[in-house]
């Protein structure tokens, strides 16, 4: 089932938050018009895809947070991003057993631009997917895709990221970084960048990488009278600060608990 659209008009600036979590269907489209200015918080309960269209120079503060506890399914966003539109997200994952997210950055405007940070926590046997892709058709447009993740116990997160930048796409600028830290052993996690590039002049960059928790950072904190379990807590959520968004704060720090609690409760 589709709802009918969510439409911001032309130059309007929208005070307050619009909130989805009333909006019970498999598909939302949200069109945000030219000039427009909004904040959308999605809490949604179950799977949905967000279809989001946004005007020239139209602005949108994009927050998503979920728990799915021992849920499956699919969650997907698609964003068509017009000239010199900003799109800013803040996406904040725990667990599941079997949840993929797709990421879908359009960014076929004329100097667009689009940053999308996820932080994603699972444990016990939390299985977390994450695939994006950063297509660039339009000149001067900037995409940069942020992704930490905490994996505890037995969990396992993926993430395949893809970056197209068409022939028509000069001087694009796009990026993807993504970032792990395992808590136990049997802790798993993969990071595939694809970079499909087909003009010259542009700039695209990836990164990954996936460590154990770092012993001297919590020998030195143990040192300053915390328990091995709140050492660890607090590199976590330093960990990640830098991409989750204030009002995701107290959603991450009981999720990280949460986490590595279960991890030396096994």
């Amino acid at each position: 089932m589709m709802v009918n659209p969510i439409i911001i008009p032309a130059h309007t600036h929208v005070s307050l938050p619009i909130s989805l979590a009333d909006y019970h269907a498999e598909k939302i489209s949200i069109m945000v018009g030219d000039d427009a200015q909004v904040q959308i918080i999605d809490e949604c309960l179950m799977p949905v895809v967000l279809e989001i269209h946004l005007g020239a120079r139209a602005h949108l503060i994009f927050q998503h947070q979920r728990s799915w506890q021992d849920q499956s399914g699919t969650w997907q966003l698609r964003v068509h991003c017009a000239s010199e539109s900003y799109f800013e997200a803040y996406v904040s994952i725990h667990g599941g057993a079997l949840v993929t997210y797709d990421l879908a950055l359009d960014m076929h405007g004329y100097k667009s631009q689009a940053r999308v940070q996820v932080a994603l926590i699972a444990s016990g046997e939390q299985k977390v997917a994450i695939n994006s892709l950063q297509q660039h058709s339009g000149t001067h447009a900037t995409s940069i895709i942020s992704t930490r993740g905490i994996i505890g116990n037995a969990g396992q997160a993926s993430y395949k990221g893809t970056i197209v930048i068409q022939d028509s796409a000069h001087h694009t600028d796009a990026a993807q970084e993504t970032k792990f830290l395992l808590d136990g052993i049997q802790a798993r996690a993969d990071a595939q960048p694809i970079l499909e590039v087909l003009t010259n002049n542009v700039q695209a960059k990836h990164g990954a990488a996936v460590g154990q928790f770092d012993v001297v950072q919590c020998a030195y904190l143990q040192g300053r009278g915390l328990a091995l379990e709140q050492a660890r807590c607090l590199i976590a959520q330093g960990f990640l600060s830098e991409i989750t968004h204030d009002a995701h704060k107290d959603f991450i720090q009981q999720a990280v608990h949460t986490t590595l609690s279960y991890h030396h409760e096994k």
